[in-house]
Parts: C-alpha cells; structure tokens; sequence
C-alpha cells in the first residue's frame, strides 16, 4: 500500500456456494443479500474478514460446478480444504 496516496489493501470473506456468483458478477452489492443487508463489505483485518469463509472441501458434492471450474479444467487437484477471499 502507499499511504500518501490512501491505499489499503481490502479482503471480502465468503462461502462457496457465493464464489461463482462473484466470479460471474464482481462483488457488485445488487447480488448479495449479506450479512447486514445488501451491499459488499471489505476488511483490511483478515481476521475480520475470517469470520465470514467456510471451508470447501472436495469431497462436498454441492460444489461439484465450482471445482470443475477451478480446477479440474485447469489440470489442478483440489487442495482439499480450501477458503476464499477476494
């Protein structure tokens, strides 16, 4: 970050039923219901930020989509657990 210019690093916590959404829409504030209401929330402390991620594992079928997406079509193995943040 450059703080003579106002720069911070910001992180969004969610799930994994969520990042397929984000990837296909941003984290545009119309397609999230959130927490708190509609809107996209930030956090620069990614403890905060912690509070919001569940883990993907690969074996949840529910998620079957979303790690085709990731990492079967790129020649990739699941890590096993895995929590996203943009």
């Amino acid at each position: 970050t450059d703080a003579s210019v106002c720069e911070r690093f910001l992180l969004h916590g969610t799930t994994p039923d969520i990042v397929m959404s984000i990837l296909q829409n941003g984290t545009n504030e119309r397609y999230s219901g959130g927490h708190f209401g509609k809107g996209t929330y930030l956090a620069e402390d990614a403890a905060k930020m912690d509070q919001y991620v569940t883990a993907d594992t690969k074996e949840d079928e529910r998620y079957r989509h979303l790690h085709e997406c990731l990492y079967t079509s790129q020649g990739i193995d699941h890590p096993g657990q895995v929590y996203y943040t943009f």
